[in-house]
């Protein structure tokens, strides 16, 4: 089981920053000849952010397969997001969405070696990607 994963993905390499989380949007404006300010509340949003995610496969023609398992993640909507082993949503009720691919990778590899894994011949793939975070309210069970 890989630290990282994007909905039912397993991710084995996440270069970049952590998951960002959405922020409300508030707009405080002024009137001239007006004493104080008001304020717009716009929302909670979430400001897109990029990462690259890397995961070693036993051959490259499964890294160029796994690859186009991941365009199908590209706007079907928010999706799930596990960092380091914690899982955004059930943690903090978020989820993400896969905005956009910014490039793409697939190649082959001698002696991939990991934790639980050794391909003599195996493929590497990976990708860059935008990621838009999403809350989500959980809802509580009733006693």
């Amino acid at each position: 089981m890989a630290a990282h994963g994007i909905d039912v993905f397993d991710i084995e390499f996440w270069n970049g920053p952590a998951p960002e989380f959405a922020q409300p949007m508030i707009e405080s404006h002024t009137r001239p000849g007006v004493w104080g300010t008001y304020q717009v509340n716009n929302g909670v949003k979430g400001q897109p952010f990029e990462v690259t995610l890397k995961h070693v496969v036993d051959s490259y023609a499964n890294a160029q397969y796994l690859l186009a398992q991941w365009n199908t993640l590209v706007g079907i909507g928010p999706v799930q997001v596990k960092y380091n082993g914690v899982n955004y949503l059930g943690t903090y009720g978020h989820l993400y969405s896969l905005d956009r691919i910014l490039s793409r990778n697939a190649y082959a590899t001698v002696g991939a070696i990991g934790p639980t894994y050794f391909y003599p011949f195996g493929g590497v793939a990976t990708m860059r990607v935008v990621l838009t975070p999403h809350p989500v309210v959980l809802q509580e069970t009733p006693e």
